[in-house]
């Protein structure tokens, strides 16, 4: 029985040097995906359980109490609907978005200033973010 012997393939330089181009392309490629999927996911935070004590409890049921405002609620739910708006027709600015958990937030402690305040500039940055779709995207 015979042997087989390799094939030894000769690449021309200018053929080689484009292949190990292409090899490090793909794998910049390949490694910027990985990372891209790394900042992505993040893991789900189980809340802790929390130990009740008596002074936790009184304090509890006194924030209950304390409700968001009329207005504070309808500026917040007024904010949400501008939100949603901007982000169907694609023009959400990022602050927009990042102040609208900062009122939910203020609006889940029942701190009414801090939301209206909040649910106003989010209304003032979504109608601003929308009335610049009616400009060109580049003015030279």
């Amino acid at each position: 029985m015979s042997m087989l012997k390799p094939a030894i393939i000769s690449l021309s330089p200018p053929l080689a040097a484009t292949l190990r181009l292409l090899h490090v392309g793909v794998s910049i490629a390949a490694l910027t995906l990985f990372a891209n999927g790394c900042t992505f996911w993040q893991p789900s935070q189980t809340p802790l359980p929390s130990t009740a004590s008596p002074s936790n409890t009184v304090e509890t049921a006194k924030q209950s109490t304390v409700v968001l405002s009329e207005t504070a609620a309808a500026a917040l739910e007024q904010a949400r609907l501008q939100v949603a708006d901007a982000k169907r027709s694609r023009a959400l600015w990022k602050s927009a978005a990042e102040k609208l958990n900062a009122a939910e937030l203020a609006a889940s402690r029942h701190d009414s200033a801090n939301t209206l305040r909040l649910s106003n500039e989010i209304i003032s940055l979504c109608e601003q973010s929308r009335a610049q779709l009616l400009f060109p995207p580049v003015a030279w």
